[in-house]
C-alpha cells in the first residue's frame, strides 16, 4: 500500500461516473496509459492504486476535495443537475472547473 508521501505529487483521485462500467473502464484506462505517462515524467513505474478511488455518487467523491473537474456529457439538462448537486454539498470557496464546450 502506498502512503500519503509516495503517491503522484500528494494528490488524491476521487471520481464519480455513473455509466455502466465506469469503474472497470477507468482501472483499465489508467493501466492501459500509465507506462507512457511514466516514460515522460518523473512517476512511478506503478500506478498508484491508493490515491485513485471511484465513487458511485458524485457527493460521495467531494469529501475532501480541494478542487472539482466536472466532465459531465454535453446536454444542459444534465450539467444543471450534477452542478446543482455539487452546490448543496461544496464549500462555496472550492473550485469547479467544467469541461463544458457549449452550454
Amino acid at each position: 500500500m502506498l502512503r500519503p508521501s509516495d503517491h503522484v505529487r500528494a494528490l488524491t483521485v476521487r471520481i464519480s461516473d455513473p455509466a455502466p462500467g465506469a469503474e472497470k473502464f477507468l482501472s483499465g484506462f489508467v493501466a492501459a496509459a500509465w507506462p507512457s505517462l511514466a516514460r515522460l515524467s518523473p512517476l512511478p513505474a506503478e500506478p498508484p492504486w491508493a490515491a485513485l478511488s471511484f465513487h458511485a455518487e458524485p457527493e460521495a467523491a467531494l469529501a475532501g476535495a480541494e478542487l472539482v473537474q466536472e466532465s459531465a456529457p454535453e446536454r444542459e439538462d444534465l450539467k444543471r443537475a450534477l452542478l446543482a448537486r455539487l452546490d448543496a454539498v461544496l464549500d462555496p470557496e472550492i473550485v469547479t472547473a467544467s469541461s463544458s464546450s457549449a452550454c
